[in-house]
């Protein structure tokens, strides 16, 4: 039995991924200090311990794996990792998975009472970012997959209800076992999100030899959020309800290498939501002390004046990026081929 679990949700665009490549990085080190993460970066796995849970996350997401050997590879992992732990004495133990953040409540209080069968303690952290930029957050991720949520518009909301989603949590946890943190530099300690989440906690300092990760989740600048609209209406990421084989998945890691102006949305949809933010904005102040500015709407710069020049530029990026993907297909089955041509050769001698 562990002293306390905390269960770390994100939310999302809240310095999640670096928390996630640090802790895991650092294991040992956790480990020597009576602290415990489980293997893998991102626990996707807690999904699977939810029997009410109809979705898969995680490895199987994308090959089709039936949800039922999904759930018992979790099990196995989840029985192995708390066990592993527990014979070292490890009394503190972290899980960490962003999109347990918009699980559905039957799901959350599922692996919420899973967790207690194995410690005293359940603790929920969660960093919450301003709401304009927290639903900023939300768009440009979307537009940067392939998205276009200017056609709908209540799509637009996506993030405006972190406040609803938090008295959700609150009321499987309660207030005592829930530590609330604003995610804004300014406030983070040092300023830095793993220096900040260490601190919550409960650790006076990181150990001398921890590694921190600076693996990020990089951001769309202005000039790449227009060339992903553009490649967007020229490549949809969606074709009869499958993954159009057309665009090549690698796109958004190549777009966030774009460098220039710092993302804001169009002016239009800025002002469509601007209630919504200062609604949610006033909600987190009264329910849960997060005192976020009131928004002041960023100018966006007038990019690409003449559309076939940005259309001409997207054409290119696509095509590259598809053809970039089939020569790395083509090289690795190349060094499969050369791999099995030897392993007969030795087999044979």
């Amino acid at each position: 039995m562990f002293d306390t679990i905390y269960l770390h949700v994100g939310s999302p665009k809240t310095g999640t991924t670096s928390i996630q490549g640090s802790f895991d990085a650092n294991r040992d080190v956790l480990e020597r200090a009576g602290w415990g993460y489980p293997s893998d970066r991102l626990h996707y796995q807690l999904m699977g311990l939810a029997g009410s849970n109809k979705r898969v996350f995680g490895p199987g997401a994308d090959d089709g794996q039936p949800i039922a050997t999904f759930r018992s590879d979790c099990e196995t992992w989840f029985r192995r990792e708390t066990k592993r732990l527990s014979a070292l004495g490890v009394k503190q133990l972290i899980f960490s998975f962003e999109p347990l953040f918009a699980a559905p409540e039957p799901v959350l209080r599922e692996i919420i009472d899973r967790l207690r069968r194995k410690a005293r303690r359940i603790v929920i952290i969660c960093y919450c970012r301003h709401p304009y930029h927290r639903w900023a957050g939300v768009y440009q991720e979307r537009v940067k997959n392939g998205g276009l949520p200017g056609r709908r518009s209540k799509r637009l909301e996506t993030g405006l209800h972190d406040s609803q989603t938090l008295e959700m949590i609150e009321s499987l946890v309660g207030p005592s076992n829930m530590i609330l943190r604003k995610f804004d530099r300014e406030t983070l300690i040092n300023g830095d999100v793993i220096d900040d989440f260490a601190a919550a906690l409960g650790f006076a300092a990181l150990p001398a030899d921890f590694r921190k990760s600076t693996r990020e989740n990089e951001s769309l600048s202005c000039e790449a959020f227009a060339i992903a609209r553009a490649i967007n209406r020229r490549v949809p990421a969606k074709k009869n309800g499958l993954w159009n084989p057309a665009r090549a998945k690698s796109l958004p890691r190549l777009l966030t290498s774009i460098s220039g102006t710092p993302f804001v949305p169009p002016r239009r949809d800025i002002d469509r939501v601007a209630p919504l933010v200062e609604a949610e904005r006033a909600r987190l102040k009264d329910r849960f002390g997060l005192d976020f500015a009131a928004l002041e709407p960023p100018n966006r710069p007038a990019l690409f004046r003449r559309k076939d020049t940005l259309d001409d530029i997207a054409r290119i990026i696509a095509d590259q990026a598809v053809e970039i993907e089939r020569l790395r297909a083509a090289r690795d089955r190349a060094v499969w081929r050369r791999a099995l041509r030897w392993i007969r050769r030795a087999g044979g001698a």
